[in-house]
């Protein structure tokens, strides 16, 4: 009553309280229709759809049922009869109950629900090029390239019900608008005259039924339930009948064919509908409906260069259709042509401004690693329909690519309220909480992305890195090792899994792995780790003063790693690969304690130590493993500084009360001089913390610069720490952004700067101004014009009054529309001379 509709029957009253998802109040009303009539299918129908939604489910099946009985084929009831079943886990049943539906037909929005339910209707989903996953009927290779514009977007049939098709009120309103939300209620006979008079308070009259393809997508036909249409023609010409077909000319009988041609490639067949639409393009190929149907069906078969041309022929045959260019756009994006791709979606958009085009058009820019333009496109399109999950997902993805963690999880977190199913969205969830350096919410989330599909290989593999940068590698192999076995063929995992193994010392494992992913792919850059592998598989029995991996490793080897060249690189042609592992030392036996009092003291002890290498700020997680090998190599270096400073400055047994402390020093395993004959010194110190890190993680190149190859080395190869990168502000560096920028204003105004090619220039007086206002990368780019580094000054304390080139400060344009803003410390051969004076004087 207090929406007006007093005097209205039950069941139309039932309908507005349904649309007004006030669930109880359509339940109380079905109820009272059905007092009236006990065996008012619609009334049974529609209450069992509002039990549903309450979550009731076996009152929902129970209705269901009740339908059943007085119309055994009614397909609406065998429809909720199923999602009933599938809520309660009865999957079987479920599928049971939809097959059977399908056998009856009849209703093609039940026809195309119960495929989305069965998993086959994917085959309409992406027909409509919604955005929600990639083409999946087309060849390996060119699935895997379409895969690439929907990273983390959902890839498998929802595990939540879809939503249903909305109020059935009369031919013209065949569909309501989607966010009237009448999830599948009907209307029944005595009342179609009421709800004439009911009609404009139920619906928008601004989102009735339209015949664009722009809100509908160009296969999708509709037809009212008519119990007595069964066969797929008959369907077509309902559709055709009522003109409802997208793009149709108003003939009944192309219409009919149109809308035939349509369905057949909505239930995957694809051949019959390119037949079908081969036969009319004979008779008219200025036919816009049959380019885009057969075009279509072209790019779900993988034949998207057929594809791109039957949609250029839509173009040419009526440029004002915006889905032939939206079509066109994303085939062409599909083929690589992300620019062309880019006008097609931009003149879709102009013509017709939904959803979809911004959309799509932000899959590109975001392929393209045009973050922000995607993030702006993606946002435009939550402007138009804010319900889409995948849209919010998308967000996120580009939020997190813009170093905005916190922005992300908010989306990620509308995706997931949207869709509680959407196992990409709490994928990405975690790995933002990772990237944040969260790892309680990070565990959390990749739980939820586990438990919707315990065999989601992609949430293992990321999962698995969140325990690996935890130092928690037990863990993060349990997880590769995981991920491996659901999919054989993903590298991602089984790399780690070896990682892991070769962490953990099991190096005749590590080694196997290595192999054999390597015979899978021969060129995969675990080459280098393999043969490291090996090397220390050899020295697992040798005291670790007496080797030296630097020293022995083969130089250009090390620089090929440490650029991740490939295998065959002209670099290594000289290279002589390690002899196979050797059977007679054991691996490393993984036990909680050694047994061995000495040793677990130290091990202790290294506890209280480890912990002061953590930053704790965002971006860094807590890593055990890294915590242990920095106590363990503190522990190291004091031993040999007391030995060292209580000897007298000399590699002499001392005493020093009742204990002795030894120096224990090797030239042998020294980096200095290539293990020539020396005295212990700063490099000799040094290289207990070079080898413990070595050791502790065989996932990153740790060597010494100058023992790189000499060509690296006079170049000037160097550590970097980039505060933005791209258009991406590191969430763990950009904390300096501020301090950095300032530092880089000050000296250019001082004593200018330097260009790409080392040439300093100094910055016009009437750019000062200018400089000073500066506060993004943006501004500093706008003021030099060009890529610029300055260095800070470094006072010498071994000769005193000395100013050294200190670390770089440097700017680069990075496209699409971003910047490089680093701290770079060069480490040329002048450069280690003087640093070497330095610490020899320390």
């Amino acid at each position: 009553s207090s929406w007006g509709m007093e005097g209205f029957p039950a069941l139309v009253r039932g309908n507005r309280a349904f649309a007004q998802q006030d669930w109880s109040t359509a339940i109380s009303c079905y109820t009272e229709a059905l007092d009236e009539d006990d065996d008012d299918v619609t009334a049974l129908c529609n209450r069992s759809a509002a039990y549903y939604s309450m979550e009731l489910y076996k009152t929902s099946l129970k209705d269901a049922n009740s339908v059943l009985e007085i119309e055994p084929e009614n397909v609406k009831a065998l429809e909720r009869k199923g999602l009933a079943l599938a809520a309660m886990g009865k999957r079987k049943e479920a599928e049971n109950a939809w097959k059977a539906a399908l056998m009856i037909g009849g209703d093609l929005d039940v026809y195309m629900n119960v495929l989305s339910h069965l998993g086959f209707a994917s085959h309409a989903k992406h027909v409509e090029f919604n955005g929600s996953e990639p083409i999946q009927s087309q060849t390996p290779r060119k699935q895997e390239k379409m895969a690439s514009y929907y990273p983390h977007s959902s890839s498998s049939p929802a595990k939540s019900p879809p939503k249903q098709d909305t109020v059935q009120a009369s031919a013209k309103h065949v569909h309501g608008h989607k966010s009237d939300n009448h999830s599948g209620i009907s209307l029944g006979k005595k009342e179609k005259k009421a709800v004439q008079e009911v009609e404009k308070e139920t619906y928008d009259p601004d989102h009735e039924h339209d015949k664009s393809a722009s809100n509908r997508g160009v296969l999708t036909i509709s037809a009212s339930k008519s119990s007595e249409t069964k066969d797929p023609a008959q369907v077509a010409a309902l559709a055709a009948a009522q003109n409802l077909i997208a793009h149709g000319i108003g003939n009944i009988s192309v219409d009919q064919k149109i809308a035939l041609g349509y369905l057949q490639v909505n239930t995957g067949n694809y051949k019959a509908g390119i037949e079908i639409f081969d036969g009319m393009l004979r008779e008219d190929d200025k036919l816009v409906a049959a380019y885009l149907g057969r075009g279509t069906a072209y790019a779900l078969q993988g034949n998207l260069a057929a594809a791109a041309k039957d949609f250029s022929r839509a173009v040419d045959a009526d440029p004002n259709v915006a889905d032939a260019w939206k079509r066109r756009g994303q085939t062409r994006a599909a083929l690589g042509f992300d620019q062309e791709a880019i006008k097609d979606l931009t003149k879709a958009a102009s013509l017709s401004p939904d959803h979809e085009c911004f959309h799509q058009r932000g899959i590109v820019y975001h392929k393209m690693m045009d973050f922000r333009k995607a993030l702006t496109d993606f946002r435009k399109a939550l402007n138009i329909d804010g319900s889409s999950p995948i849209t919010w997902n998308f967000v996120g993805l580009c939020e997190n690519s813009l170093g905005r963690t916190r922005e992300a999880i908010i989306a990620y977190e509308r995706a997931t309220q949207l869709d509680p199913n959407m196992k990409e969205a709490w994928a990405n969830l975690g790995q933002a909480y990772r990237d944040a350096g969260d790892r309680q919410n990070a565990e959390k989330y990749f739980a939820m992305a586990e438990k919707l599909d315990p065999n989601y290989v992609h949430c293992y593999h990321l999962r698995g890195l969140l325990f690996y940068g935890c130092g928690e590698i037990r863990l993060a192999l349990h997880d590769f090792s995981r991920g491996h076995e659901c999919d054989r063929n993903d590298k991602n995992c089984f790399l780690m899994k070896a990682v892991c193994k070769h962490s953990l010392g099991d190096m005749s494992g590590a080694i196997s792995e290595y192999t054999l992913l390597l015979k899978m792919d021969p060129g995969h850059l675990c080459y280098y780790q393999r043969e490291l592998a090996i090397y220390l598989q050899k020295h697992l029995d040798v005291n670790l003063i007496s080797f030296n991996a630097d020293v022995e490793l083969d130089a250009y080897f090390k620089e090929s790693y440490c650029k991740r060249d490939p295998t065959n690189h002209p670099r290594l042609g000289n290279y002589i690969p390690q002899k196979p592992a050797t059977s007679k030392i054991p691996d490393v036996k993984m036990v909680d304690k050694t047994g061995v009092k000495e040793v677990d003291e130290l091990v202790e002890l290294s506890r209280r130590f480890g912990p002061l290498i953590q930053l704790r700020s965002a971006g860094f997680l807590s890593n055990l493993r890294q915590h242990r090998m920095c106590g363990l190599a503190i522990l190291h270096m004091a031993q040999q500084a007391k030995a060292w400073w209580q000897s007298g400055s000399t590699a002499e047994t001392v005493a020093n009360g009742s204990r002795r402390y030894d120096l224990y020093f090797d030239v042998k395993g020294s980096s200095k001089d290539c293990g020539k004959k020396h005295a212990f010194g700063w490099r000799d110190f040094m290289d207990i913390s070079v080898k413990w890190r070595q050791i502790s993680e065989p996932n990153d190149p740790v060597f010494w610069i100058d023992l790189m190859a000499p060509e690296v080395f006079a170049e000037g190869f160097g550590l970097q720490t980039p505060m933005v990168t791209g258009q991406m502000n590191v969430v763990r560096y950009y904390p300096y952004f501020e301090r950095a920028r300032d530092v880089v204003k000050k000296l250019i105004e001082e004593s200018g700067a330097c260009n790409v090619h080392d040439q300093r220039f100094m910055l016009p007086p009437n750019k000062i101004d200018q400089l000073r206002e500066a506060k993004t990368c943006q501004d500093l780019w706008e003021v030099m014009q060009q890529g610029f580094y300055v260095e800070t000054p470094c006072h010498s304390v071994a000769r005193p009054g000395e100013i050294m080139a200190g670390t770089r400060i440097t700017l680069l344009q990075k496209p699409p529309d971003g910047f490089d803003f680093t701290i770079r410390t060069p480490g040329t051969p002048p450069r280690w001379v003087e640093m070497d004076k330095e610490m020899a004087h320390a």
